[in-house]
């Protein structure tokens, strides 16, 4: 009797290190998976950072322009931008230079519109890219301790097994010396 509960009691702690391994294999696969969720993340933060810098140069670009724009705006005005308009030569000029100065202003305002909406995209999706390759990293380390927590107790229940064999054992071997001397 003693012999068949020890070998129940084997049989159930080789079930459980099988479960364990098994546990452990789909664990690790995860972690591959984190990994190359991790590497995707990694790729997209790259290409991000590649458009940031494209928008970056487009802002340098617009700031230019809009600095030749005023210079130029700044230059040729004749001591007053209303004396300027006001003293054109005839109607039809000053209604020109209204109209010039109108499409001045809104270029500048479409400009600035521009790079404030560019910066605060560049931002926003760099935020989303680090908060999920944050969250990623986060599940992978977890999935690590898991593994690191099965491993402990495949160990375990690998050294139990060994006490139950090594216990069998001892009762054969009594049983058979009880029997010699019977």
């Amino acid at each position: 009797k003693e012999i068949s509960k020890l070998k129940t009691q084997s049989r159930k702690t080789k079930d459980l290190i099988e479960l364990t391994r098994k546990n452990i294999n789909n664990t690790s696969s995860l972690i591959k998976a984190y990994d190359k969720k991790i590497n995707i993340y990694n790729k997209q933060l790259i290409n991000l950072e590649n458009a940031i810098n494209r928008n970056n140069e487009t802002i340098v670009e617009i700031k230019k322009s809009y600095e030749k724009r005023s210079i130029s705006l700044y230059k040729n005005r004749n001591n007053d931008l209303s004396n300027y308009i006001f003293n054109s030569d005839s109607f039809s000029q000053m209604i020109y230079r209204l109209k010039y100065f109108n499409i001045i202003s809104d270029i500048n305002k479409k400009s600035v519109d521009k790079i404030k909406t560019t910066q605060s995209f560049n931002k926003q999706k760099t935020n989303e890219i680090v908060g999920l390759l944050n969250m990623v990293k986060d599940s992978k380390n977890d999935k690590k301790s898991q593994v690191s927590n099965l491993n402990k107790n495949k160990k375990y229940q690998e050294k139990l097994l060994k006490k139950l064999k090594n216990e069998e054992n001892e009762v054969k071997a009594e049983i058979a010396t009880q029997l010699k001397q019977i």
